[in-house]
């Protein structure tokens, strides 16, 4: 469908490595603690890369002409890096073809890329009905089929630029159009705008080749398309190119010795003009988006506590949670049981071979016990003097799990043995002082069925 977009099509004997763009244990009795409060921010810093990146490049003549991944290699070279990069740039296409294409999906297949950029064709940002029809759908495809194969894999979108002297956009029969665009930078404008919001929906980055356009057409004077007033000339693939180093390498370009046919004082002004895009804008870019960062938090309900996880990485992030106690759990937003005391809580979230550990502290100075809930069918029987205790109720089978209570408010460990429909059976951890304790028994929901006070005794 997209053959309709003659200006790409024409071009499509140029065809070589592309881009693809971016854009736009649990419980609730009667219980009284004291407050608690819980903090953890994550300051990041740009992330240092290797020296060698493997790169994909899914794209089009955008990509292709003046061989836009070779360029971004020898701009890396010219640093002491080195680009390993695969690329399929046919013409005029878009997200959704490529979704489909085998060379792509084979490319795909191969696995072990760092990044895969992604370009769309050029005008289906900013035509509305494509925009929601064609390049968000194809847009998502395109992600699932990359992940699915390269879970770790950075999607970075190839944001491209405006037409040199905007004009409306339509595909060939006219059907479909967009506004007319009074010049560049109005055009660009959608251009940016469609690339971020895709971008965050697939959680990829962006790579803002277009701004970087804007910005140097405002700061100089050089003409950056080629005769068309589409594609780029060999300036506008080099601004690109610095652009795409300084979003894999998280690193300013300028200082490159690779300068091609440009003048070395102009393109050091380049270099400086497209790092600056990049590093200005991170967050609006998700430069640095694979790295967890965010905040943990929590809610109690006596002390009872619904951790809050407020993390989030771009990619498949694992979470481990050390309570503080000596209980650790996998889950994303866990909920725990607390004694009395201070408890130095940690998360660590991993996201592929990147992790971020976030803190805070617990308070709890109180806790108060209704021991008379539940106790009409509920009873506890001392089975020997090593701690061994059996307790039986009716509606056994809904209960969760115990939490057992030494009159100071510490939890105290227990080992528990479901023996029947109507008994289980714990055994206290440890040897304990006799004394008096307390039992809440909860389901899986929090709901305390039964809680009573017994007295332990090693006699």
């Amino acid at each position: 469908m997209w053959s309709y977009f003659v200006n790409e099509i024409k071009d499509a004997h140029l065809m070589t490595p592309t881009n693809y763009s971016k854009m736009i244990q649990f419980m609730s009795f009667k219980l009284k603690i004291g407050s608690f409060f819980l903090l953890c921010f994550c300051s990041i810093q740009l992330s240092a890369q290797d020296d060698t990146l493997r790169v994909l490049f899914l794209g089009n003549s955008y990509t292709a002409v003046n061989d836009l991944p070779d360029l971004v290699a020898q701009v890396a070279a010219g640093k002491g890096k080195t680009l390993i990069h695969s690329a399929n740039t046919p013409g005029g296409y878009s997200y959704e073809q490529h979704a489909q294409n085998a060379t792509t999906l084979d490319l795909i297949h191969q696995g072990n890329w760092d990044y895969v950029v992604m370009q769309e064709q050029s005008q289906i940002p900013v035509i509305p009905y494509f925009f929601e029809y064609v390049f968000l759908p194809g847009g998502q495809a395109l992600a699932d089929s990359i992940r699915a194969y390269n879970p770790c894999a950075q999607l970075v979108l190839y944001l491209t630029w405006g037409r040199q002297y905007g004009g409306m956009q339509c595909d060939q029969s006219g059907t479909y159009c967009s506004e007319d665009f009074v010049d560049f930078g109005h055009m660009q404008d959608s251009l940016t705008a469609s690339y971020l919001s895709l971008s965050q929906i697939i959680q990829a980055k962006v790579a803002p080749c277009g701004e970087a356009w804007r910005d140097v057409m405002a700061q100089t004077n050089e003409v950056l398309h080629s005769g068309d007033a589409s594609h780029p000339n060999y300036s506008g693939s080099y601004i690109a190119a610095c652009t795409m180093y300084a979003t894999f390498w998280k690193e300013g370009s300028e200082g490159t010795s690779f300068v091609g046919t440009i003048d070395p004082t102009l393109a050091t002004q380049f270099q400086q003009i497209a790092d600056a895009e990049v590093f200005d804008h991170t967050e609006l870019y998700h430069l640095n988006a694979e790295i967890p960062s965010g905040s943990i938090s929590g809610q109690t309900n006596n002390n009872i506590v619904q951790f809050v996880n407020e993390v989030s990485a771009f990619g498949p992030v694992s979470y481990e949670w050390n309570f503080g106690d000596g209980n650790t759990f996998a889950e994303f937003e866990p909920s725990h049981i607390y004694g009395m005391g201070d408890f130095a809580v940690s998360m660590t979230a991993t996201n592929c071979a990147i992790s971020e550990v976030f803190e805070t502290t617990i308070h709890v100075t109180a806790i108060h016990l209704d021991e008379n809930l539940g106790q009409d069918d509920f009873r506890i029987c001392v089975l020997d003097a090593n701690g061994t205790y059996a307790f039986r109720c009716k509606d056994l089978a809904i209960i969760d799990g115990i939490v057992i209570y030494a009159a100071n408010g510490q939890c105290i460990p227990v080992n528990l043995d479901r023996i029947s429909g109507q008994e289980m059976r714990f055994h206290l951890a440890y040897d304990l002082p006799d004394g008096v304790y307390f039992l809440a028994a909860y389901s899986n929901q929090f709901e305390v069925i039964h809680s009573t006070k017994f007295v332990h005794s090693s006699r």
